[in-house]
């Protein structure tokens, strides 16, 4: 793919995302949370709603953030899960968004929980590429770089982008993620791939090669195939009761077959970067 082809994609991902945030189809679908992550069912009694919660707790909780983590959210969308981690957490936080749309949200949001959450609250907010950050970014260092299903966009660039990371973070700093993966190349898992328009899609030993080679021990990880099919079944029951008119209840079936059918992973990575 030439680097014009690769802008177009991203140009092609930025206009569907900023087209989302005019439609009410992702609010009902994720129970107007402002989350658009897969859910993490610690109880069977959980919510879809405090699932996707939860998702975000569990990425704090095993990256171990604390009250003076500096955390990088790349692919914030509405800003909330990286907000909620500043409220809980008491720490600072910045995110990253390639839809211009949902930093207006993110920011706004972050007005809303300075307001009534957390005066104190100390969070910023960038429309950017994860390939071109702004220097407000750049010219600081991260205790943590947390990347929620937002990863895959980038597997066919996966050195460049862990070069960039590394470079903002601080030594023995942490990249924490949920990201989808391959388990076995299929028709299917081409479609998954058009889909989400993933010119690549890695496995997790790929994934697990390309931290090593940029200088990153694998720490710790977290199979959440489990998460991910209960987190599509909920998807496709409120759609179908709810009469939600929504054009992606044939990936969410997908997905759900490629992961039963153990094609797909969905998986938690969490990542050190070398002192040295």
């Amino acid at each position: 793919m030439s680097l014009n082809d690769e802008e177009k994609r991203f140009e092609g991902i930025k206009e569907k995302w900023n087209q989302s945030t005019k439609s009410n189809v992702f609010d009902a679908l994720f129970g107007g949370t402002g989350y658009r992550t897969i859910g993490y069912y610690k109880t069977d009694s959980d919510t879809p709603a405090q699932a996707l919660r939860n998702m975000t707790a569990r990425v704090a909780e095993i990256s171990e953030m604390r009250p003076d983590s500096h955390v990088l959210d790349l692919g914030c969308g509405h800003g909330i899960p990286v907000l909620d981690i500043a409220v809980n957490i008491g720490c600072s936080v910045v995110g990253i968004d390639l839809a211009d749309e949902h930093i207006v949200l993110a920011k706004n949001a972050a007005d809303l929980y300075k307001k009534e959450k957390k005066a104190d609250l100390k969070a910023e907010f960038y429309a950017a590429s994860y390939f071109d950050l702004p220097d407000a970014v750049t010219n600081q260092k991260f205790t943590h770089v947390m990347m929620q299903t937002s990863m895959f966009y980038a597997h066919n660039r996966i050195d460049e982008l862990l070069a960039l990371i590394s470079k903002v973070l601080h030594p023995s700093g942490i990249l924490v993620s949920t990201d989808y993966l391959k388990a076995s190349d299929t028709s299917d898992t081409s479609k998954f791939m058009e889909a989400n328009e993933m010119p690549v899609m890695l496995s997790l030993d790929q994934l697990e090669s390309a931290l090593i080679r940029n200088g990153f021990e694998y720490s710790e990880g977290e199979n959440l195939d489990s998460h991910c099919l209960k987190s599509s079944e909920s998807k496709i029951d409120k759609i179908v009761q709810e009469g939600i008119p929504c054009p992606a209840v044939n990936l969410f079936k997908l997905m759900k077959g490629l992961v039963m059918n153990s094609q797909l992973t969905f998986q938690l990575i969490v990542a050190t970067k070398s002192a040295s």
